[in-house]
């Protein structure tokens, strides 16, 4: 199940201030392999802000906290943490028209056992479902033990961090 909300707690002509929660609940077994491949909790806290600079330019920031346990046959008390931090600017070149950039730092941390196996990993996490990366209040989803992550790196895999830079005309 998920339970998601926002309140906006500033909301002016020129600034508006949101906050918003997220959790997450699953649990869920892999007969072909006669596994619990999951049992997980997965909190996120946020904050957005936007501020109108003048009637063409329009400046955004928010930060994101995740945080997420996870449990199965293979490893018990793994958990991850994610930072994810936007900075952006929207330019109105007409009323149907904005040119946008923004700028996305995200660092994700995995923390579990030091002890488990390529194969263990391959067959309770990366069958159904991988790691779990937390993109832009969603999830990046790579399916099957073929991904290079399973077979060349699983059982070092602790995390990521990536900055992008993305223009929109």
């Amino acid at each position: 199940f998920n339970v998601n909300g926002s309140y906006k707690i500033i909301e002016r002509e020129k600034l508006t201030t949101s906050l918003r929660g997220d959790y997450n609940y699953y649990t869920g077994n892999d007969e072909k392999i006669d596994q619990n491949f999951s049992t997980e909790s997965r909190i996120k806290l946020g904050v957005s802000n936007s501020y109108i600079l003048n009637d063409k330019v329009t400046l955004t920031g928010s930060y994101d906290l995740g945080y997420a346990t996870e449990n199965n046959d293979v490893f018990e008390d793994a958990n991850g943490r994610q930072h994810l931090i936007k900075l952006g600017t929207s330019y109105k070149v007409s009323d149907n028209t904005t040119f946008d950039i923004l700028y996305k730092y995200d660092n994700y941390d995995l923390n579990r056992p030091d002890n488990i196996t390529t194969d263990a990993l391959v067959n309770s996490v990366y069958k159904k479902e991988a790691e779990h990366q937390w993109y832009d209040c969603g999830e990046s989803w790579e399916h099957g033990s073929d991904h290079w992550v399973a077979k060349w790196v699983a059982p070092g895999y602790d995390g990521y961090t990536t900055h992008e830079i993305k223009a929109t005309f």
